[in-house]
């Protein structure tokens, strides 16, 4: 649904009660405390908590060092941008009504500790671009603040959560949504009240109060884009990410070796493709070579080529790699797994830039940049003599470390996505997402095969999972994979439990007395689609939060259900 009008503040008020709890419900089941890894992560990003006195104390230091107006510009920019992302979030999350879905922005909002909201009206036809709506905001620490540091304010200052109402709304429903506090507890007010509209349809010229930062300056991010750096076709935030990521971007138009450090599945093969395609010589070809899988005999002339005759078997000519990357990249993959004969060869192929065919005396000119890898310490080879000195500081001019998967886990959640999408175009199945249990499962692995293992894990499990169904962890940990799940979860009641509690003795008999009373497994799944329809009041989609499904995957259950009873 992309209207909504209601025809009365009855019936706004319980479309709203019945919004709310199901948004608080959706809500804490993606809340978690990850206290082994020292993260915790709501709708799949990473958060932190801090304390409000430090917050109030940074605020007044600002408001006192750089004046009023910067002072509030940084925290509307701030808040915006934080509403942004969780309004990107719940748009990618969203499988249902659209306008029940946005009702997760006011409960996001609170659960972050930020504000109360009570909301008085509401109204949306996104085709028109049409948006107004009516808030209180109750117990607003930023008021409350402001007014205990800096005194009774002239004007409204819940900055941050203005920009992230602001923020949320333009991410979420894809076009230019302003809101404006007109009242706050910070110039004496009993409570914070704010107004939001469409950009275009606010009357500046007759509004007693002008947008303090207009919603054009800031950049409205579009439902869907991908957040982070790209590296082939790998995505991470991570700082760890990042940072490879910026070393690539500075070594890239130069000529400068470059070696790969990190564990075995971590992606050096993607990363030094990415350095090819953004070098100089994207144009030219790219060879890559494993050098542990080629056999020690046969190293030089894979690497350097074969003349006609230089052995029994050589009935022809065959180039090399190095001829076949002429003008283009190699790359060399374990390099540490090199015989010390072809280093020596090498060597002087990295200081001579030519050649010499096994068996052959002609000296052949090449041209090529080497990009190398390894998952071993070549410093420790060459301490211990299996790592020419020499050839090590040739190929150690401009070393970049890939931190294991393990060292970035905020790159979990984005690179699962990808995975999920790589593997339903593969299987033409649709995986709607993953459940709660299955991405703290992820979180809490150890990732010893690093994304490599992640990407098997994943396509594993889209071909476990039925059609239309969330990745779960019975899907996931389905090759032997054990982890010591240290996630806690938060409750309706606001508590943390751990994620891998064990269940309520009593639930066993529960299910013991649904196993005599039902007719199958086809009777108990009917009537825990009936129950779930009367306790949202036939709301198909409030019904499927309550199982946990999406709204297509209860209509085609109930529905299938209806007719085989």
């Amino acid at each position: 649904m992309n209207k909504f009008t209601p025809s009365s503040q009855e019936e706004y008020q319980q479309l709203l009660e019945k919004y709310l709890e199901n948004a608080s419900e959706y809500l804490t089941k993606r809340l978690h405390f990850s206290i082994g890894t020292g993260e915790i992560r709501l709708m799949d990003e990473r958060m932190i908590m801090t304390h409000v006195r430090a917050c109030t104390e940074l605020r007044r230091e600002l408001v006192e060092t750089m004046g009023m107006e910067t002072a509030r510009t940084i925290h509307y920019r701030f808040g915006y941008h934080c509403g942004s992302i969780d309004g990107e979030a719940v748009r990618k999350l969203s499988e249902t009504d659209m306008v029940e879905a946005a009702f997760l922005g006011p409960r996001l909002h609170e659960m972050q500790g930020i504000l109360s909201n009570e909301n008085i009206s509401f109204e949306i036809d996104i085709e028109k671009q049409h948006f107004e709506a009516l808030h209180y905001w109750n117990n607003s620490w930023e008021g409350l603040a402001h007014k205990e540091t800096l005194g009774i304010s002239g004007e409204p200052a819940c900055w941050m959560a203005s920009g992230y109402a602001s923020g949320f709304s333009c991410a979420f429903f894809g076009f230019p949504i302003e809101w404006r506090e007109v009242e706050c507890v910070a110039m004496g007010h009993s409570r914070c009240k704010v107004v939001g509209k469409a950009a275009h349809e606010w009357d500046d010229e007759n509004d007693e109060r002008p947008s303090t930062i207009g919603i054009h300056e800031l950049p409205v991010t579009q439902a869907g884009s991908a957040r982070g750096e790209t590296v082939g076709s790998f995505l991470g935030i991570s700082a760890g990410f990042i940072r490879a990521a910026d070393l690539l971007d500075r070594v890239a138009q130069t000529e400068t070796p470059v070696l790969f450090l990190g564990e075995s599945g971590v992606g050096k093969e993607c990363f030094a493709k990415a350095l090819h395609n953004k070098s100089a010589r994207a144009d030219g070809p790219w060879v890559a070579v494993n050098c542990a899988a080629i056999p020690p005999d046969l190293v030089e002339s894979e690497l350097f080529g074969v003349e006609r005759g230089a052995y029994t078997g050589a009935h022809e000519s065959r180039v090399g790699r190095f001829e076949r990357a002429h003008g283009g990249t190699l790359f060399l993959d374990e390099l540490s797994s090199l015989p010390l004969s072809a280093q020596g060869k090498l060597l002087r192929v990295l200081q001579e830039r030519e050649i010499e065919r096994v068996g052959g005396t002609q000296v052949i000119k090449v041209d090529v940049r080497i990009i190398s890898a390894t998952n071993g310490d070549l410093r420790s080879g060459v301490a211990e003599g299996r790592f020419r000195p020499d050839l090590f500081y040739r190929v150690n001019v401009f070393p970049i470390d890939i931190p294991p998967l393990r060292e970035r886990r905020e790159d979990i959640a984005l690179l699962a996505r990808r995975f999920i999408e790589k593997s339903c175009a593969q299987s033409g199945k649709t995986i709607t997402g993953l459940t709660g249990p299955a991405y703290a499962g992820l979180i809490d692995y150890f990732w010893p095969g690093n994304v490599r293992e992640l990407e098997n894990m994943i396509e594993r499990a889209v071909i476990l999972a039925d059609d239309g169904e969330s990745l779960d962890l019975r899907h996931l940990f389905s090759g032997g994979e054990e982890f010591d799940q240290s996630t806690y979860l938060v409750d309706r009641a606001g508590n943390l439990v751990p994620g891998n509690a064990e269940e309520d003795p009593q639930d066993d008999e529960i299910l013991d007395s649904l196993i005599d009373d039902c007719e199958g497994f086809a009777g108990l799944e009917i009537r825990l689609l009936e129950r779930a329809m009367q306790r949202s009041g036939n709301n198909l989609s409030a019904a499927a939060r309550l199982l946990g499904l999406t709204r297509a995957q209860f209509e085609y259950r109930l529905k299938k259900a209806r007719e085989d009873h």
